[in-house]
């Protein structure tokens, strides 16, 4: 718990251009992690659970970087509600950090996707058919699976804290990725990155990323509560 309190009061701290610079290249690094993935999927021989494998594997490197440098990623940012409820920040602080983070992860994803789009590689065309599977997909769904993404993206953020090692920061990430990757679970960050490569309605689009946004907060919330309530057994 002491560990995540004073994380959050070290981010509630930084100053909006501080917070906006680790966030965009937290967007950038997750969008790098997508293009990873596109990529294992594009080998077509791969049967599905293996391509979720090896493509959580590879998709892994994002959450790692971040991790590792510190970076700021609004998913992994939700169970600071922990902190908040312990009176260690504000609402405010809360707040702050999640619409700023959430913005600079955007900001990453659009920078990486104008890069990216002048390369010409022939599997961005695997990109833009998972943006619009997804987009395909009813709004429950994507809420649930963005629910589950982030219950595992909150486990792994809490193991990242009580880490001290890179070895065990590496392991922090991989574990959970390669099991939301290979599950099919939304998360929000990297899906805005992929959905900017649909070619469906822009508000069909929109609508698919806040279902998922949403979820990524109610699963980052329980995670973030239940820390709370373990380590505070006799709160109400």
């Amino acid at each position: 718990m002491l560990i995540l309190t004073e994380t959050a009061k070290v981010k509630a701290k930084r100053n909006t251009q501080q917070q906006l610079y680790w966030s965009v290249l937290a967007g950038m690094t997750i969008s790098i992690g997508c293009i990873g993935l596109a990529f294992v999927r594009s080998d077509t021989p791969l049967t599905y659970s293996l391509s979720g494998i090896l493509g959580g594997f590879v998709f892994s490197f994002g959450l790692f970087t971040i991790f590792a440098l510190g970076l700021e990623l609004f998913t992994g940012n939700c169970v600071l509600l922990s902190a908040y409820m312990s009176d260690d920040i504000s609402l405010q602080d809360l707040l702050k950090i999640l619409v700023y983070t959430l913005l600079g992860n955007i900001a990453g994803c659009i920078l990486m996707w104008g890069i990216f789009s002048f390369c010409k590689f022939s599997y961005a065309d695997i990109l833009r058919a998972m943006a619009n599977s997804k987009v395909d997909l009813p709004l429950f769904q994507l809420f649930f699976r963005g629910v589950m993404c982030n219950i595992v993206i909150g486990f792994a953020t809490l193991m990242n804290f009580n880490s001290k090692f890179l070895a065990s920061k590496f392991f922090s990430a991989l574990l959970p990725v390669i099991i939301f990757v290979a599950c099919g679970f939304e998360h929000s960050i990297a899906d805005a990155f992929i959905l900017l490569f649909s070619s469906l309605d822009i508000c069909a689009v929109v609508t698919c990323f806040i279902n998922v946004l949403l979820g990524n907060i109610v699963g980052g919330a329980i995670i973030g509560a239940l820390h709370y309530l373990i380590n505070n057994p006799y709160s109400r």
